[in-house]
């Protein structure tokens, strides 16, 4: 059996939530897992409830000295394809110029990455998918990490993590546009996925309770018919549709979908990847849609280390 220095663990951090996914890149197995709900606490901004929680958190499980992966939330990130000349000596610069372009105050207080998508059939233009973050919002979160003895490997989107997890587990179906929708209270990241790449994505917000599960149904088929006409999708074809995040749990929102995709299913990150957690068939059925993001962070970190 791999010993604990051998494994990394994903982290995700949502209002209302933290999940954890001990991955052990050797055996292709998940070790432990944590669903740890987080306490709405009146008076109390989110970092202050996150900083007692995670306390609290770590003081009931022996969890010191691992390497991690923890997400970030999509939504608050800049995320851009953009096209380059072919012979653009200055990548990084020409990438952070751009980014400027779209960013709420100076790119300096910036994080970014890019990557190479592709290059035009004639070759003179390169087109690379860029992502900024703001540096206090990651360092906000790696100091509370470190905090508590742990290592962070890995700072990645919420939404990487699940394009991750669905290209370990559902191999067979990456070459054909699919769509994953991370459902919570208060919102939905809708997130059209190709080729384990990013083709486009959407932010759903609602008041929790404001929708019924139809209208809710609705909202996010009209997302999904939207990100693929700016994809250049056939409005015919409606893509395979996986469903992850606490909104899930009840049966009625992904019943929504059923009119409008009858192949709406949960999204499985143990159909490929083993799960020794000690959790029966019937709870994994019941929360593994919860922990797509972790499980995906972690195979990143996996990859990485």
């Amino acid at each position: 059996m791999a010993s604990q220095k051998e494994s990394i663990s994903g982290i995700e951090i949502r209002h209302g939530l933290i999940t954890i996914a001990q991955y052990f890149p050797q055996e292709n197995s998940v070790g432990s897992i944590i669903i740890k709900p987080m306490s709405d606490a009146s008076g109390q901004d989110f970092d202050g409830v996150l900083k007692t929680e995670f306390k609290n958190l770590m003081a009931e499980i022996d969890f010191k000295d691992q390497n991690v992966a923890v997400s970030l939330p999509s939504e608050y990130a800049i995320v851009k394809k953009l096209s380059l000349d072919s012979d653009e000596k200055d990548v990084g610069e020409a990438i952070s110029w751009e980014l400027s372009q779209h960013s709420i105050g100076s790119i300096e207080e910036y994080s970014f990455d890019y990557e190479l998508l592709g290059q035009s059939a004639e070759g003179a233009v390169k087109q690379y998918l860029a992502v900024a973050y703001r540096n206090s919002s990651i360092q906000k979160l790696v100091t509370l990490l470190k905090a508590h003895k742990l290592n962070p490997l890995v700072v990645d989107l919420d939404m990487f993590g699940l394009i991750n997890v669905f290209e370990a587990n559902y191999g067979e179906q990456i070459q054909v546009p699919a769509a994953i929708v991370l459902g919570n209270d208060e919102k939905s990241i809708i997130i059209l996925t190709q080729s384990a790449t990013l083709l486009d994505f959407d932010v759903c917000m609602y008041n929790p309770g404001a929708l019924t599960a139809d209208e809710y149904g609705a909202k996010i088929a009209e997302s999904i018919d939207r990100l693929c006409a700016c994809a250049g999708q056939s409005s015919q074809e409606k893509p395979e549709l996986f469903c992850a995040g606490a909104l899930f749990s009840q049966p009625e929102y992904i019943g929504s979908f059923a009119g409008r995709f009858g192949n709406a299913q949960l999204l499985d990150p143990f159909k490929k990847i083993a799960c020794r957690a000690g959790k029966g068939e019937e709870d994994l059925r019941k929360f593994s849609h919860q922990l797509g993001v972790a499980v995906g962070m972690a195979l990143q970190g996996g990859a990485e280390m």
